[in-house]
Formats: C-alpha cells, sequence, structure tokens
C-alpha cells in the first residue's frame, strides 16, 4: 500500500505540519503536509504512542509499534496499524509489572520477536501457525535487541 512514505512519531507539536503527538505518515518527498495515523493520547479510548521504532509490514500494507492502552494501565505493549482497514489492533498486551521494551518483525511477517523490559524473557509469536503461538526463547538475559 505505501511506496517509499516516511513513518515518523511525533512527541510534540509541529507548528503547521499537523497538530499534537501521534505517529504520522510523510510523503517521500517530504513536505509540511503529513496524514495522521495514530493520535497519542492518555484517554479511555486512546493509545499513548511509545518513543521506539515503529516496524512496517513486509507489503507495506501496515506497521506495528509500542503503545499503551488504559486496558494496560498504560504499559508498553504491541500494537498494530493496519491502513487497508484503518484499524489499530492489540497484539500483545504488557501484563502487570512488565511492558514490551523493543521488538523485530520477520522479513516475511512470520514471526515477532519482542523483550520485555523487566528482563523476564524473549518471546517468539509465530504467526505462520492457524492459531499464532507465543513461545518463550530465554529468560533472565540483560540485554535485548532483536533482529532478523
Amino acid at each position: 500500500m505505501t511506496s517509499g512514505e516516511f513513518l515518523f512519531i511525533r512527541s510534540v507539536c509541529v507548528p503547521g505540519q499537523g497538530e499534537g503527538a501521534g505517529l504520522y505518515l510523510y510523503p517521500v518527498n517530504g513536505g509540511k503536509n503529513p496524514q495522521k495515523l495514530v493520535d497519542s493520547t492518555r484517554v479511555d479510548d486512546g493509545v499513548d504512542v511509545f518513543l521506539a521504532k515503529p516496524s512496517w509490514f513486509s507489503d507495506g500494507s501496515g506497521f506495528l509499534f509500542l503503545g499503551g492502552t488504559a486496558d494496560t494501565d498504560w504499559r508498553p505493549s504491541l500494537l498494530a496499524c493496519d491502513l487497508k482497514l484503518a484499524t489499530l489492533s492489540m497484539l500483545v498486551p504488557a501484563a502487570p509489572g512488565t511492558g514490551i521494551q523493543r521488538f523485530a518483525v520477520s522479513p516475511e511477517d512470520s514471526k515477532i520477536v519482542y523483550c520485555l523490559h523487566n528482563d523476564d524473557g524473549r518471546d517468539l509469536i509465530d504467526l505462520s501457525l492457524d492459531l499464532p503461538t507465543d513461545v518463550e526463547l530465554t529468560t533472565g538475559s540483560k540485554s535485548c535487541f532483536p533482529s532478523f
């Protein structure tokens, strides 16, 4: 769906370039008229977008990002934005006492690795299965920069 657009997280208001914090899509040639995709807000039905690198789906139809919701008490969770359907979905909600620190998506979008910030482990979600499965890969590690 996308063809070279740039996805930026904005944590402050930039006069003349959209209003407020959130995730913005800028045209491939740049410009001052970005499209706001996700509003960053802490209201009951909102998402607080975290300053962590989002990851595009390989076909450009959407992306994954970290954000908190009222349901997770604003802890960093893994969310998906589907640009075709114009929807947001919670993929991995942060459990009490945890939060997702970083994540990586495999090149064919079939797997996601994510790390919890309380250093309890690294998990892999296998999306290629009929019923996606979340499997613990490691425990007790002190660093986390997953990559495929």
